[in-house]
């Protein structure tokens, strides 16, 4: 019953990650193409939304292509690889995030208990917490054998 709300979640989380990706990634391919580094047809902006809409959809479309490629020379297996990689990127974004607002808010943790703890102290602890869950994964990764998805190189 629960599995629910987490196959909810998991959906939203893609979701998210992939407008995220194709979005900043259309913006970043805006200027290349208007610049002549690219086709100019993914310079093209909606007359009425104001969006690079043929680069968007241009990059949408190579993702998925590469996405259904790698998925399947990898058995299946590119998804949960892509996961725990963008776990480890998460957890750095976030553990970071956690120990700069500890140090935004050093000065301020003299007013009250609570803002000893809520702007010191729990984003701190939560910041460790989260890169060294982080380093975890990132050490358990780096074995080749706990990937579902790699390819002997041709060379020594």
């Amino acid at each position: 019953m629960l599995w629910h709300p987490l196959i909810l979640m998991v959906l939203t989380s893609a979701a998210a990650s992939t407008e995220t990706t194709v979005l900043t990634l259309s913006r970043t391919v805006l200027p290349m193409a208007d610049q002549g580094a690219l086709p100019r047809a993914l310079a093209r902006v909606h007359p009425r939304f104001r969006i690079p809409h043929v680069g968007t959809i241009a990059v949408g479309v190579v993702g998925a292509v590469v996405y259904i490629a790698l998925n399947f020379l990898g058995r299946g297996l590119v998804i949960g690889d892509a996961v725990s990689a963008g776990g480890v990127m998460i957890a750095f974004y976030y553990g970071l995030t956690g120990l700069t607002s500890a140090w935004a808010h050093r000065a301020g943790w003299r007013a009250s208990a609570a803002d000893l703890w809520l702007r010191t102290v729990f984003p701190a602890i939560g910041g460790v917490v989260l890169l060294a869950a982080g380093m975890w994964s990132l050490v358990h990764a780096w074995d080749p054998s706990s990937s579902g998805t790699t390819w002997p190189l041709p060379f020594t």
